[in-house]
């Protein structure tokens, strides 16, 4: 299973989304829009627009191709967009990945992170000064396309998103080399920090589409669990997964001092001896030698901690696959649950 097969129903809007992402990085700057497309360029999973997309037309956002009745409002769940409807949706598509790449920018800074989907960071080959001007501009730009939708409930349900990430960014930031960070604590900054914006994803393409029904909870819902399992099969993968498909070095949260679920359960079971050792791993400086990574995950998978990590990206994968139950049978529903498997199996596969 690949995301281009899960993407199909979508996959026209979806290309039309990045031609709007490339446009939306042209600025008067040189140096901001070289930067802008260096990260949009760099690839990535685009799983937020997919998300806004399939959630609409999973509402029936399309009219239908051919007169079948006179009520516009009984659509066909598997049929294409209708030309306005599509422009509006591929412009909302766009604006809510522009606001995850702002956050990206803005993430490798406070992370000193020099590389991410395999590529320089955008404040390793600029500098801070210049990374953090960028992503204000992508977040202004992501403003402006939201502000052309004309419909508040969609910008409250960004904007609250937004203010919520920030808040879980902080969160974690204050919480660096605290190693009595609970699971309590830990699911709730995850669930602020990443799957807020999935599920606001969701959310905004059922406001997209002619949901009924409580469609926007429920996409809400399923957003919001395939955002949970996603964030904790990335913290597993920073410690079990393969550089070369993860783009980046592996332990980066060990260096950060960010504690993650695999290590919150293997503090819990291990003795005290390794309990302190790991402890002071997350203590110590940004350093971390190839024996002690090694070491890290050995302790993580013998005392459970990525046995129990798999368990609960499942469990939030499973609880994504059944807020859909709800919904029309559809190629877009599909492809959402098809959506939950992909992102638990990548852990399995020890791959992105």
């Amino acid at each position: 299973m690949t995301l281009e097969e899960i993407y199909k129903p979508v996959a026209r809007e979806l290309a039309e989304s990045g031609r709007v992402l490339t446009e939306a990085a042209r600025s008067q700057s040189e140096t901001i829009s070289g930067t802008i497309l260096d990260i949009l360029n760099a690839g990535g999973k685009r799983m937020r627009s997919a998300l806004v997309l399939m959630a609409a037309k999973a509402c029936s956002c399309g009219e239908p191709t051919s007169t079948q009745g006179n009520d516009p409002l009984e659509t066909d769940p598997n049929t294409v967009f209708s030309s306005s409807a599509s422009q509006r949706a591929i412009g909302l598509a766009s604006a809510i990945e522009l606001i995850h790449t702002a956050s990206l920018i803005h993430d490798d800074v406070i992370d000193k992170s020099a590389f991410r989907r395999g590529v320089a960071t955008v404040s390793a080959r600029w500098g801070n000064r210049i990374a953090v001007l960028a992503g204000d501009h992508v977040y202004a730009k992501a403003m402006g396309i939201l502000a052309e939708a004309d419909d508040q409930r969609i910008m409250r349900s960004v904007s609250s998103t937004v203010v919520m990430m920030s808040e879980s960014e902080m969160a974690q930031t204050v919480s660096r080399q605290n190693t009595t960070v609970s699971e309590k604590d830990y699911l709730n900054m995850i669930a602020g920090k990443t799957a807020s914006l999935l599920s606001c994803s969701c959310q905004v393409g059922a406001m997209l589409g002619r949901s009924q029904n409580g469609e926007v909870g429920v996409l809400g819902e399923y957003g919001l669990n395939l955002g949970m399992a996603f964030q904790i099969t990335d913290d597993l993968l920073d410690i079990a997964g393969d550089v070369k498909t993860l783009g980046k070095p592996l332990g980066n949260d060990i260096r950060e001092g960010r504690l993650t679920l695999p290590f919150i359960r293997a503090m819990c079971e291990a003795p005290s001896g390794d309990r302190e050792w790991i402890s002071g791993m997350f203590k110590s400086s940004d350093e971390i030698s190839g024996d002690d990574l090694g070491r890290m995950q050995g302790l993580a998978s013998k005392y459970g901690g990525i046995e129990y990590s798999l368990k609960m990206a499942n469990h939030y994968a499973s609880a994504a696959k059944a807020a859909l139950e709800s919904l029309t049978d559809s190629a877009s529903r599909a492809s959402l649950t098809m959506l939950a498997d992909y992102v638990v199996e990548r852990a399995r596969r020890r791959e992105t």
